[in-house]
């Protein structure tokens, strides 16, 4: 199967901010598997579960509830890529919003950045097509850098309508109420902001209509480069994630969505390296942890939630994933 990478600049934001509470970004490299160099190369590509791993591990160990703001903080003055680039090179905010919207593939292949009008609401959203949820603290890193960055670029400290996380509430939100100056909606079924649509025809600073058409191809070469996002696997897993707490399409129904046969989607499957068995499999796992971090969801509740039909089943699962039950992992959660 496919392995999803993102930019190396996910990873380095991380690594920065961990670097601010004393974790020397060499030791931290080393501790993730991952040689100094990349850390330092802006074209680098990363995994997925990397970072994820580096998002949960090194916010944990610096207990900083408000780190993936200080994160988006770090990188907010200090444009790292192409999509930085091209984003300041729209004329207004709606142009540079779309320009992250169409190279969005560039900062993690599976994400989808989303802008959507309500009558005078302008609602922009973040998720990544086939896994549950963003981590926690990476889902506030990319939420508070689109906020600091909008600012910058229009030179506008502008008030935001409403600013959701699908995590819950952290002991301390002081910090989230002194960036964003809006609501917080936690447990959302979406991580994102809401704002005045009237914002998006803010004109952005310092625009080069030259300078955007060679970035704009330079992106677009980058783009080219990238593996389709059209995986068989992928668009299965979104099935699953989808539909699961309905039961889950059966293999035959899952086919059928795709419009394709029974044994050409195994066989398709197969020739990705995975088989539907194994990412019904996956997709419960990824579920599972992302159910258990909602403490107001019960055992039960998220077993259902999996297709399990008793809690025995789900635990007996759980434990082969984690080597712990899940009333265990969701104690050891607290303790972070």
């Amino acid at each position: 199967m496919r392995v999803t990478t993102a930019c190396i600049k996910t990873l380095r934001a991380c690594v920065l901010a961990a670097a601010q509470h004393g974790l020397s970004p060499p030791e931290v490299a080393a501790r993730l598997g991952v040689p100094s160099e990349t850390l330092a190369d802006p074209h680098a590509r990363v995994p997925h579960e990397l970072v994820v791993r580096a998002w949960e591990e090194l916010p944990a160990l610096t207990g900083d509830t408000a780190f993936g703001l200080r994160a988006a903080e770090l990188l907010d003055q200090a444009p790292f890529d192409v999509v930085d680039h091209v984003t300041a090179q729209g004329p207004t905010l709606r142009d540079a919003i779309h320009n992250l919207m169409r190279y969005q593939r560039l900062l993690h292949e599976d994400a989808e950045v989303r802008l959507s009008l309500e009558g005078a609401t302008a609602r922009m959203t973040q998720r990544l097509r086939a896994w549950p949820t963003t981590p926690r603290y990476l889902a506030e890193f990319i939420v508070a850098l689109w906020v600091l960055r909008g600012r910058s670029l229009t030179g506008q400290t502008f008030v935001l309508q409403r600013v959701s996380f699908q995590h819950g509430p952290p002991a301390d939100i002081a910090a989230h109420r002194r960036l964003f100056g809006a609501p917080l909606d936690f447990l959302a079924d979406h991580n994102g902001v809401d704002f005045s649509a009237e914002l998006l025809n803010l004109p952005v600073r310092g625009t080069n209509p030259f300078l955007a058409v060679l970035l704009e191809r330079h992106a677009a070469e980058q783009i080219a480069r990238l593996p389709s996002v059209d995986s068989v696997a992928v668009r299965v897993k979104a099935l699953l994630f989808e539909h699961l707490s309905e039961g889950g399409p059966s293999v035959d129904e899952a086919a059928r969505r795709l419009g394709m046969s029974r044994r050409s989607l195994q066989r398709a499957l197969h020739a990705e390296g995975t088989s539907y068995a194994s990412l019904l499999d996956e997709v419960r796992k990824e579920l599972a942890l992302a159910h258990l971090q909602m403490r107001d969801r019960t055992l039960s509740e998220i077993a259902l939630l999996l297709g399990f039909q008793e809690v025995a089943a789900f635990t007996r699962a759980f434990r082969r994933w984690t080597g712990a039950p899940p009333s265990t992992f969701r104690r050891g959660l607290s303790e972070l």
